[in-house]
């Protein structure tokens, strides 16, 4: 069995963002603990915040819109160049993902919708990006696992 179709998108967009120019193969899951500055930084963490469903069709199967949130969490140590470079993660992330890709075989377009930096000492001593993209993905009832 596949996984969930937002697993499959999530392994797209790190595959997609490893290579990228500030970060390099620094690509990770959502981060459950603070990201290693000597080894993790600067670096992305892709996740999905969000995932409604509208059902488009009744007919058996039934078709469901899921209307989902991307996240890309871009990190920085805290120094007196951290602004540029999440700017520049940023950048480099709105680039990579402008095109859209491929998964399981369905073009999805990722749409920007916006993104907060935060760069406050605490707990963890980096300051992060958070870029925010919308993207729609076509499912069969019974069928989250299989893009339509």
């Amino acid at each position: 069995m596949a996984d969930h179709s937002r697993q499959q998108v999530v392994d797209a967009v790190k595959t997609a963002l490893t290579g990228l120019s500030t970060t390099g193969a620094r690509v990770f899951d959502f981060p459950v603990r603070p990201l290693e500055a000597a080894t993790e930084l600067p670096g992305i963490c892709v996740y999905f915040n969000s995932d409604e469903a509208v059902l488009v069709t009744i007919a058996a199967p039934a078709l469901y819109q899921r209307s989902a949130e991307l996240v890309v969490l871009g990190a920085a140590q805290l120094n007196s160049q951290v602004d540029r470079t999440l700017n520049d993660i940023g950048k480099e992330v709105e680039i990579a993902l402008a095109a859209g890709l491929t998964v399981g075989g369905h073009d999805l377009e990722f749409i920007y919708t916006g993104s907060e930096l935060e760069r406050e000492p605490g707990e963890k001593e980096y300051g992060t990006i958070t870029v925010r993209f919308s993207v729609q993905i076509f499912t069969a009832a019974g069928a989250p696992d299989v893009l339509t």
